[in-house]
């Protein structure tokens, strides 16, 4: 299956971060794990915005089923990583908002953690992130995936 992330190994772009991605509360690391660069973040529990990555191009998944999309992934301690997958029909209009929590699944050891996402009735693009909420230590990340089956 064809990862349709672009820029996948997030090699940066000319402000130093990542091209076609957004966030908030991130370090996007020097550090290259298995060719591909890596995110950082650690957060208090009591940190008033949830931290944030965000694939920033839409995706086309008319005539689709479903989206499958994550990153390899671990951590320390995490209270609550979201992967999220927000599809919106061909006008704009948002359709439906999927939240798979996916901190139980996320250990200290890097694997892929990824979520299945169905595509509603009419859904034309998503636009797909990871949110992160409550105390979260030492979680690093890299090589967001995303494919439609």
């Amino acid at each position: 299956m064809e990862n349709l992330i672009m820029n996948p190994q997030w090699r940066p772009g000319p402000d130093g971060n990542p091209m076609y991605f957004s966030g908030n509360g991130l370090t996007y690391d020097k550090r290259i794990y298995q060719g591909n660069r890596t995110c950082s973040i650690s957060r208090m529990e009591t940190s008033p915005e949830p931290g944030l990555i965000a694939y920033d191009p839409p995706i086309v998944v008319a005539g689709k089923s479903a989206v499958v999309w994550g990153f390899y992934i671990r951590a320390v301690e995490a209270s609550n990583i979201i992967l999220t997958a927000d599809f919106y029909n061909e006008e704009g209009m948002l359709l439906k908002k999927f939240h798979q929590p996916i901190a139980q699944r996320v250990t200290a050891e890097f694997k892929p953690v990824t979520c299945r996402f169905p595509i509603p009735l009419h859904a034309h693009i998503v636009h797909l992130s990871m949110q992160f909420n409550g105390k979260v230590t030492a979680c690093t990340f890299f090589l967001p995936t995303a494919y439609l089956v």
